[in-house]
């Protein structure tokens, strides 16, 4: 996964992360990006992980 900082995830980068599990029993993160007021609203990221968290999908814009 990547660092969670750069300018594709606003100022303050990723912050603010939930977990849950998929009916597949893939983890799910959301975490919301900000700080950037230049395009407002800052998308919510989605990143998966299917093996326990080991290694994670790069982050993708999930919703406004």
């Amino acid at each position: 996964m990547t660092s969670g900082y750069g300018p594709e995830f606003g100022q303050e980068g990723l912050c603010e992360a939930d977990l849950e599990r998929a009916l597949n029993g893939d983890i799910i993160c959301v975490m919301r990006s900000g700080g950037r007021p230049s395009i407002p609203p800052t998308p919510l990221f989605a990143s998966r992980s299917s093996d326990e968290g080991q290694t994670w999908t790069t982050p993708e814009p999930a919703a406004d």
